[in-house]
């Protein structure tokens, strides 16, 4: 329980020094978009099997129902995402959303955070030897760019993202 509070606590902080700190020199430029698909790709081929993760995008049909599984953000508020998903009994989960407004960044990483602490949950019951890779979820951003990495080489796929941004 203790430890649960304390993940809570420190992605809270996270998610307050982002909002203050900004980007730097590196961050995107509000106006710059980002090609979604090579973007996905990069992420996704950044580590061996991430390539064999279901994959829905903004553009599908459903994408508003998708996105509702990710967190219950206002839809509107999204411009573009993707989200990579395992759809067997892994831990592995990428999704990044760009939004239509820097203001809704932090919200949406708070969102995200949920999402991060309900697969716990869940995998506490069903897979609990993978609830450990679930904990070390990276949540990250770049200008109005938010990406939630989950996976055993989390780093790789955010030095990816990070990459890409530039």
């Amino acid at each position: 329980m203790l430890k649960k509070k304390i993940t809570k606590f420190i992605a809270l902080l996270l998610v307050c020094s982002f909002c203050m700190a900004g980007c730097g020199s590196k961050s995107v430029d509000n106006n710059k978009k980002v090609d979604m698909k090579k973007l996905q790709e990069s992420m996704l081929g950044s580590v061996d099997g991430l390539d064999k993760l279901e994959v829905k995008v903004s553009s599908d049909s459903d994408a508003k129902d998708t996105f509702a599984i990710l967190c219950d953000m206002d839809y509107d508020r999204v411009d573009e995402f993707f989200y990579a998903y395992a759809s067997d009994a892994e831990a592995d989960e990428i999704a990044v959303v760009r939004l239509k407004d820097k203001s809704d960044v932090a919200p949406l990483m708070e969102k995200l955070q949920k999402h991060v602490d309900q697969r716990v949950t869940t995998f506490q019951e069903y897979e609990p030897k993978l609830v450990s890779v679930i904990e070390k979820a990276i949540i990250t951003r770049q200008g109005v760019y938010v990406a939630m990495i989950i996976g055993e080489k989390n780093g790789l796929v955010q030095k990816e993202f990070e990459k890409c941004m530039e």
